[in-house]
């Protein structure tokens, strides 16, 4: 995969839809988003870029966001101690090099393509999670199992959430049972 665009519509919680670019070299990747839609009857637009080296480690995170037309914006750098940004000039301390944002299938791609499971392994990790709704910015710890080659197994909350992820051979979501489904993916 060079460059690959990905259509995700939102269901359930999020009535949206995401356009994403996805673009890998032999060094990097890097990732620009959109996604509009609503969210409890209120309309919003999240756009997010991510670099990531070439082993789908985050290096830096960038949203910008506006909720009921209110904007927002988060900026984190990865450093040795953690994450650098938001308000604080002290860094998140944690070794997580994955990031999640609500909104947004595409960061389970981080982990399914940086492990690189084999059927029956999982991996417990921490994440730097970005909530937008509740434009809260926390570490949060979650579970990967890989049960094939194109089937996940996702859990956070200390399992109290469980969902199966459907993968492509680029390790970008298919479908998020009840919460995204791919409209459209195009790789040259």
């Amino acid at each position: 995969m060079e460059e690959k665009l990905v259509i995700w519509k939102g269901i359930a919680d999020y009535n949206s839809v995401e356009h994403c670019l996805v673009t890998a070299s032999t060094t990097d990747v890097t990732v620009s988003s959109t996604i509009v839609g609503t969210i409890n009857d209120l309309s919003f637009e999240v756009n997010y870029s991510l670099l990531l080296d070439g082993g789908w480690n985050a290096k830096e995170v960038y949203i910008e966001y506006v909720v009921d037309g209110t904007p927002h914006s988060w900026h984190y750098v990865k450093v040795s101690v953690g994450w650098l940004g938001g308000d604080s000039p002290e860094p998140v301390h944690c070794d997580c090099v994955d990031v999640d944002i609500t909104m947004t299938p595409f960061t389970n791609s981080l982990p399914i393509n940086r492990l690189n499971l084999q059927p029956g392994q999982s991996a417990e990790i921490e994440v730097l999670y970005f909530d937008i709704p509740t434009e809260k910015v926390s570490t949060d710890v979650q579970k990967y199992t890989c049960i094939d080659e194109h089937t996940y197994r996702f859990e956070n909350d200390g399992g109290n959430f469980t969902a199966e992820l459907t993968i492509d051979s680029d390790g970008m979501i298919t479908n998020y049972p009840g919460l995204f489904e791919r409209l459209y993916s195009y790789t040259q």
